[in-house]
């Protein structure tokens, strides 16, 4: 029987306070904590429909830097 995972928050076109996309968090120079999003997030536009993760931003880490070798 497959493993059914409890019910996350979903919000459509707007982000909560404290909550920040991937990409937003990369934008600010910090990567989520975990692979697991907290919530979801439905992004509408004309002709497009995006359904992305949302992370705690107080949760976030430094990106990872990468080595000068």
């Amino acid at each position: 029987m497959p493993h059914r995972n409890p019910s996350i928050p979903k919000y459509v076109d707007e982000i909560p306070e404290g909550l920040a996309t991937r990409d937003q968090l990369k934008a600010a120079g910090l990567q989520p904590a975990s692979d697991r999003p907290v919530a979801l997030v439905e992004l509408n536009a004309p002709n497009r429909q995006t359904l992305t993760g949302l992370f705690e931003r107080a949760a976030a880490v430094p990106l990872d830097q990468e080595d000068p070798t």
